[in-house]
C-alpha cells in the first residue's frame, strides 16, 4: 500500500515470498550497506562514471565490452560475436572488479558472463527486466532479460553476474533496496533473483516512502 516505508515494504515482499523474514530483516537493521555502495565505488573507480543499466560482456581472457542502457538482446548477441572472434580488438579488462560470490544467473564455467550494474530505483533497469516503470519507453515488452536467459543463460553459454550500483543522488531510497536484496543473498540465497523482481515489480512501494 502507499503509506508503507520502504522497510515495511521489504518486510512485505520478504513475507510473500515465505522467507525467514525476522533474519532477513534483522540483517537489513544491522547492516551498514558498505556492500552495495563499494561495488558502485570500485566500479566508478575503475570504469568511470556510467549510468544504469550497465552490462560488461566478454570474460577474463578476452575481456568486456561495454553496453549502457536497456538495449535489445541483438546487441548483447553483436557482443557475443566480438567475444567469440579472433581479433576482438581492445576490450574493457575489469581489472579490480570481484565477479566471485556475486549474485548469478547460469554456469559458473559458461564462457561468457554479462555482468549488470543494477539499480533497484531505475526505471530503465526495470523494463529491461521486464517490468512496466517508463510510459515513455515500451522496453518492457521486450522481455530482454528472459530471452536472454532462456537463449543462452540455461544453455551454459552464458552466465548473468548482478552487481550494485545505487545512485541516491537520482533515487534516495534505492540503496535501501539494494541493503535488502544482499541481506536475503546472505539468508536467502535461493531466492534472491524471485526478491529482486519483486524489488523492481513493487518500486512505487519502497520509493515513496
Amino acid at each position: 500500500t502507499a503509506d508503507m516505508t520502504p522497510e515495511e515494504s521489504f518486510r512485505q515482499i520478504s513475507n510473500d515470498l515465505d522467507l525467514d523474514t525476522d533474519k532477513v530483516m534483522q540483517c537489513y537493521q544491522d547492516s551498514d550497506n558498505k556492500e552495495a555502495m563499494e561495488d558502485r565505488n570500485n566500479a566508478v573507480q575503475s570504469l568511470g562514471n556510467f549510468g544504469t543499466p550497465t552490462f560488461f560482456i566478454g570474460n577474463r581472457e578476452t575481456g568486456f565490452v561495454e553496453i549502457t542502457g536497456a538495449q535489445p538482446l541483438s546487441r548483447f548477441e553483436q557482443a557475443f560475436e566480438t567475444v567469440r572472434s579472433d581479433d576482438p580488438g581492445n576490450l574493457t579488462s575489469l581489472e579490480g572488479i570481484e565477479l566471485e560470490g556475486e549474485p548469478s544467473k547460469g554456469q559458473e564455467d559458461a564462457p561468457i558472463k554479462v555482468v549488470e550494474y543494477n539499480e533497484f530505483g531505475c526505471p530503465f533497469c526495470a523494463e529491461w527486466q521486464g517490468i512496466d516503470a517508463s510510459s515513455r519507453t515500451p522496453i518492457d515488452s521486450m522481455n530482454i532479460a528472459q530471452s536472454l536467459e532462456n537463449q543462452y543463460v540455461e544453455t551454459g553459454e552464458v552466465e548473468l553476474i548482478s552487481k550494485d550500483y545505487p545512485v541516491p543522488q537520482l533515487h534516495p531510497n534505492g540503496p535501501l533496496a539494494h541493503k535488502a536484496a544482499n541481506c536475503v543473498y546472505e539468508h536467502e540465497q535461493d531466492s534472491y533473483w524471485e526478491f529482486h523482481d519483486k524489488l523492481f515489480e513493487n518500486r512505487d512501494h519502497w520509493m515513496q516512502g
